[in-house]
């Protein structure tokens, strides 16, 4: 009987533990979301306006900043859409590589004109998940050109314990992942839905941009 008792006294006091402890615990995903767009921000700009740096250098550099802190596949696969399931394997992985070497060479050569412009996080809120254990947060933010010009910038991010992803990037309200699904999904109708059509012209994207 007694140890019953305690049993009953164990689970309200961890009720209670639990009741007041989760506003603190379920906003926390929200500041460490913001703190890690930040820190992405800050990095970036302190690897690619380097003095000295050259193209390939700053190409390499977004590269190991992308993959570290972007679900690139994922947004790949989002911008390809229903093409996705239409893919072959070796058209999958050829995609996957074009997608990201193309996304490579557009932003990184971006930081080539960088001229001391900043972000600065603004504020988070949660989003929609479509699977119980994958926080989002919306990272809103404000990159300033000078003092009359900023840009308003949001960022999707994706945490599940202590990873955290960027899935999308939203540029005064336009998202980069579905201006690139619209962007795909048009070229590849006019090329009579056919992949390898699409990947051709990825491929030849790719070597006008270098």
């Amino acid at each position: 009987m007694i140890f019953k008792n305690y049993k009953v006294i164990i689970t309200c006091l961890f009720s209670v533990l639990v009741i007041f402890a989760s506003p603190s615990i379920a906003k926390h995903h929200l500041s460490t979301s913001s703190q890690f767009v930040q820190s992405l921000a800050d990095q970036a700009v302190t690897a690619l306006t380097a003095d000295g740096i050259t193209t390939d250098m700053r190409r390499k550099q977004f590269r190991d900043v992308m993959r570290q802190n972007f679900a690139i596949d994922s947004i790949a696969r989002f911008a390809l859409g229903r093409y996705w399931r239409k893919a072959s394997e070796s058209q999958r992985l050829e995609y996957l590589k074009l997608f990201e070497d193309l996304i490579v060479m557009t932003w990184a050569d971006q930081f080539s004109t960088y001229e001391g412009e900043k972000l600065k996080v603004e504020e988070s809120l949660d989003a929609a998940s479509n699977q119980s254990r994958v926080k989002v947060v919306i990272v809103r933010s404000i990159w300033s050109i000078d003092k009359q010009t900023k840009i308003h910038v949001d960022w999707r991010v994706a945490s599940q314990g202590n990873i955290y992803k960027v899935t999308d990037v939203m540029i005064e309200g336009i998202s980069i992942a579905r201006t690139k699904r619209d962007e795909f999904s048009s070229v590849i109708r006019r090329n009579n839905n056919e992949i390898s059509a699409f990947l051709k012209t990825l491929r030849e994207k790719k070597l006008n941009s270098r």
